[in-house]
């Protein structure tokens, strides 16, 4: 069998090993060529005794009845010869026609025409099954956007334009159909206007293309960021302005600290409403936050609780905590008589640990009232060794505008993301969408 060995490379790669097959059928025809060859040997053999049998009895008359047996039976030992060397003859060729069948079967050119048939199946199921998203599944999750978006339950027009620019982010981020949904909806239970919501899914879609940050958790993070920090905010560029400054934090401090996006997200989940409480603005939790995951090695779950204890403790300080803080030099009160911010305290015990201007009992001591008992206080103490983190994290975050827009251009670029965007077009050609 002829054999093109980069042909054999491609074919094992795509798991099809066919070398043994080849090799099973060569044996195969070699053997029974084996076989054959005794076979013509005991053929001639007979033949041969036969003769002179016949010869021997033809001598005389009283022996002719014996020489026409044995001539009978050389016929039938010639018969049998024959039939036998047409048998194995019938084999070999059986053989090598499978040679042959195996030879065109797995030819470059056979293979590349399964190939083809195989990549066009492919592509046809494929078509069928964006042809099934763009009819089906698009309007069945506007349907379910519906129910938290009055605006386009009433208006085709609406209607019509949220299909559009949910379709629009899939193309350009190469978002599925159910997660731009999945996404709306959510956004739509807190605000109900439809450009806002739309607003806030990309906001969400780009953290997660920029930060591999699950969806459903950067939908998540925005939510509980506005949940708490944006309950002031009416108009929609507000609330957009917000969301895109807060992406921007999460990008530049993802990439800038030892806290991934996701750490930051789980802080902000758990501790932002205590954080506020205790008149710690967002920029600043994040750079307490970053510091934290650096400081500890802890994911962001475990830093989150300790620092809501933490703000929760310094927001309504008992006697016996602002005494042991005020007596380290640390005021707890501001000259006006009111309480300071929880970063500040915190900054000035991280400043006091850093110039080591008291004694570590007293120092220990403080950190033990301020993070409200033990269990909490290891973490705490290695957050406070991190003075310059603190503040350098804190200043990334103020600073980061328009970091996401910057990275988005580079993240996109890759081969997944661009089928993505092809398989959004395609649905948007079938969908119909605004007709």
């Amino acid at each position: 069998m002829p054999e093109d060995d980069s042909f054999i490379k491609i074919i094992s790669r795509i798991g099809i090993d066919y070398s043994q097959a080849i090799k099973g059928t060569k044996d195969l025809a070699e053997e029974l060529r084996r076989l054959g060859r005794p076979l013509d040997e005991l053929a001639a053999h007979a033949k041969q005794t036969a003769a002179q049998v016949a010869a021997a009895f033809s001598q005389t008359s009283a022996q002719a009845g014996v020489t026409s047996i044995a001539k009978q039976n050389r016929q039938i030992l010639q018969q049998n010869t024959v039939f036998a060397r047409d048998y194995f003859t019938s084999v070999e060729n059986r053989a090598r026609q499978h040679r042959a069948f195996m030879d065109r079967l797995f030819s470059p050119q056979m293979t590349a025409h399964h190939l083809n048939w195989l990549i066009a199946g492919v592509g046809i199921y494929g078509t069928f099954e964006v042809l099934k998203e763009g009819l089906v599944d698009v309007e069945k999750g506007m349907k379910g956007l519906q129910t938290v978006l009055p605006e386009i339950a009433h208006n085709q027009e609406a209607y019509n334009q949220a299909t559009k620019e949910a379709i629009d982010l899939m193309q350009k981020y190469g978002a599925s159909v159910d997660e731009v949904i999945s996404a709306g909806r959510s956004f739509g239970r807190m605000y109900k206007e439809v450009e806002t919501v739309m607003g806030l899914v990309n906001n969400s879609i780009l953290l997660n293309v920029i930060d591999n940050v699950k969806l459903e958790q950067a939908v998540r993070g925005n939510e509980a960021a506005l949940a708490v920090y944006g309950k002031e905010l009416k108009s929609t560029n507000e609330v957009l302005a917000f969301s895109s400054k807060f992406m921007d934090s999460l990008t530049r401090l993802s990439h800038e600290s030892m806290a991934s996006a996701t750490d930051l997200i789980e802080i902000i989940e758990r501790s932002a409403a205590a954080a506020k409480n205790a008149k710690t603005d967002i920029d600043q939790l994040m750079g307490v936050g970053a510091a934290a995951v650096r400081a500890t090695g802890l994911p962001g779950a475990n830093i989150g609780n300790m620092l809501k204890t933490v703000f929760a403790q310094l927001s309504a300080p008992t006697k016996k905590v602002r005494e042991e803080i005020e007596q380290i030099g640390v005021k707890m009160y501001d000259a006006n008589g009111q309480l300071r911010s929880a970063y500040d305290i915190i900054l000035d015990l991280a400043r006091a640990t850093k110039d080591a201007t008291i004694s570590q009992d007293e120092l220990n001591e403080a950190i033990l009232k301020a993070a409200s008992g033990k269990f909490q206080y290891s973490k705490l103490s290695s957050v406070l060794g991190q003075f310059d983190e603190i503040v350098k994290n804190t200043s990334r975050s103020i600073h980061a505008q328009g970091v996401t827009m910057q990275m988005a251009a580079q993240q996109l670029d890759t081969i997944e993301r661009h089928a993505k965007m092809l398989k959004a077009t395609l649905l948007d050609t079938f969908s119909g969408a605004g007709d």
